[in-house]
């Protein structure tokens, strides 16, 4: 798990990058609705705490993963994983996305790893 969507290392081409993006929208969505509506009606502090740490960590992991499948994709185009420090840019992170989803990686081997 740790490998499939949280390590910046290595190249993930178009297809992988929609499906794992997805994958972790989906998979991470229902435990926030979750959280969330659980959440919203509880006057015990204790177990309302409790319950706001683990929607912080669950974004936090769903950030991080973001991040790091978006990195391997830059990667595949032969650009550094830096790249997705755009994606805090407003209006150039819409037009990086489209440039991942729609740029082809490079052929073969690059500096980065084989595809």
């Amino acid at each position: 798990m740790t490998r499939y969507f949280l390590s910046f290392n290595g190249r993930l081409n178009r297809k992988e990058l929609i499906t794992r993006l997805s994958l972790l929208i989906f998979s991470s969505g229902t435990p926030i609705i979750i959280i969330t509506e659980l959440l919203a009606p509880i006057k015990n502090e204790v177990f309302s705490g409790i319950l706001f740490i683990l929607l912080v960590v669950t974004l936090a992991v769903v950030f991080i993963g973001s991040l790091s499948i978006q990195a391997r994709r830059w990667h595949d185009t032969d650009r550094s994983g830096w790249h997705v420090l755009l994606n805090f840019t407003p209006g150039v992170s819409a037009l990086c996305f489209l440039f991942l989803i729609f740029c082809p990686g490079t052929p073969g081997q690059n500096q980065y790893n084989k595809p």
